[in-house]
């Protein structure tokens, strides 16, 4: 347990220092259907917070039962007040459990990787990620600037949808997703699964099977190589050439 935790701090290595009143607040997710985690509500001091948080459902909003988080130093000796690098909540579920890892990356920003973990061996454990912006911020003089330097959102993908198989012949193949405010250009990763090694994502070789750039509208046309499995993600561009966060990766496949 104690190294799979230490895993799951690796996945939030960035440098930035924060204090634990950079928490604090209440948090919208920039992915509205978000079914996990929507909204949050962090509230105390020192190095535990308390963590309310809701998701969305398709009838109402989905409560979860407040957890209490632990920060994270960046050493032993740290002042945890004011060294705060990472906030950690534990959601348990009816199959397992859900970990949240909350990590400020800019001004009333905070990156989130909510990894969840099966009991079971059945199904497969995965990790999203998720950009949440502070609620009920004053705006300051420079804060406009400061806005256009952080990275935009994950676009919302749309088609195909995750796990969808497809028989068709050609492959041409159309990927869509929802526009991202404030993007000025999209890239593609398409990555594929024996297509490069045998039991093998190509991007574990050190580049996906396809990675187009520059693209100015939310879809993208390509024809795949096989009957083979394959996923995909986007991110945004802004106009300072800023990369955005990455989509979590969706599945789909060609069968004969």
């Amino acid at each position: 347990m104690k190294k799979w935790l230490a895993c799951l701090f690796l996945l939030l290595c960035a440098t930035v220092i924060a204090s634990t009143s950079q928490f604090t607040g209440e948090w919208d997710n920039t992915n509205a259907g978000a079914s996990d985690f929507s909204k949050l509500i962090i509230s105390g001091s020192g190095p535990k917070l308390s963590i309310k948080a809701s998701g969305s459902c398709k009838t109402a909003a989905c409560d979860w039962a407040p957890t209490i988080g632990t920060i994270y130093a960046d050493s032993i000796h740290s002042n945890m007040a004011g060294s705060a690098q990472l906030l950690v909540g534990l959601f348990p579920t009816n199959q397992g459990e859900k970990y949240l890892l909350l990590k400020p990356t800019g001004p009333h920003r905070l990156r989130g990787e909510v990894l969840t973990r099966y009991r079971n061996s059945v199904q497969n454990n995965y990790v999203k990620t998720y950009l949440f912006t502070q609620k009920n911020v004053p705006k300051e003089k420079g804060d406009k600037k400061a806005a256009a330097d952080l990275p935009l959102p994950p676009p919302r993908l749309v088609t195909p949808k995750n796990g969808k198989t497809y028989y068709h012949y050609p492959r041409k193949t159309l990927l869509k997703w929802k526009p991202v405010k404030g993007a000025s250009s999209y890239v593609v990763e398409v990555d594929c699964y024996h297509c490069c090694r045998y039991k093998q994502w190509c991007s574990t070789l050190g580049h996906p099977w396809l990675e187009e750039k520059n693209i100015t509208n939310t879809q993208f046309l390509f024809e795949f190589i096989g009957p083979q499995t394959a996923r995909w993600r986007v991110w945004a561009v802004s106009a300072s050439g800023t990369d955005g966060y990455k989509a979590p990766w969706q599945k789909f496949k060609y069968r004969r």
